[in-house]
């Protein structure tokens, strides 16, 4: 926990800017990091890196001009890939793809390179999916093709989520036994065998 004069708002505002910065409002977290500067943490916050991604998120369409113009006259691996970064930022991932690629082409031996462009095609996939959803809400399948994107990255919380709006949108066998595979590949026997017994109840041979 922060200790300062200001009793607990400090560690709110810290929470509160970590919440922004993990659902990529960058903007709204860099205002409570500079709320949290003002409350006299300012050597703390000064090298935080979520801290630092929201500065760069701030600034990045002054500096993606200023790298453009560079890799016009010189193109370099960092200049491509500080780019793609950014990019990757604005959630403009075609574009991140595209300067990941390029500085690839100019290292192909570079491993970490060829991490990052896959890293980007499961976040252009994940990205793809919510576009679908957004122009069709009504579509459980896009609800659930998008909790396997987030069951492949990790990302637990957003995938039940997913599943969870699949089942309340579609109430049928198939959802139901998605979800209950996700729940017995975290051990979660309980709500993996409720939802295998309303799979067979609802399963068209079921008796």
């Amino acid at each position: 926990a922060l200790e300062t004069d200001t009793g607990n708002a400090a560690e709110y505002y810290w929470e509160r800017a970590e919440l922004y910065f993990d659902n990529k409002e960058y903007l709204k977290a860099l205002e409570d990091y500079e709320k949290l500067i003002e409350l006299g943490l300012e050597e703390e916050i000064s090298e935080d890196e979520c801290y630092l991604t929201c500065l760069d998120y701030k600034n990045s369409d002054k500096t993606i001009e200023t790298l453009s113009e560079q890799l016009e006259k010189n193109p370099t691996v960092e200049d491509y890939t500080q780019r793609a970064y950014l990019y990757e930022l604005q959630e403009n991932y075609e574009k991140a793809f595209a300067d990941i690629s390029s500085a690839i082409s100019l290292d192909p031996s570079n491993s970490e390179l060829h991490t990052c462009r896959a890293e980007l095609c499961r976040e252009i996939e994940k990205y793809d999916y919510s576009q679908a959803i957004e122009k069709s809400p009504e579509k459980y399948e896009f609800y659930h093709d998008r909790a396997e994107c987030y069951v492949r990255n990790g990302e637990y919380e957003k995938a039940e989520a997913d599943y969870n709006k699949a089942v309340e949108i579609e109430a049928s066998e198939y959802p139901y036994s998605a979800r209950a595979g996700f729940y017995q590949n975290l051990d979660c026997f309980e709500e993996a065998l409720e939802d295998y017994n309303k799979a067979i109840e609802l399963c068209p041979e079921y008796e």
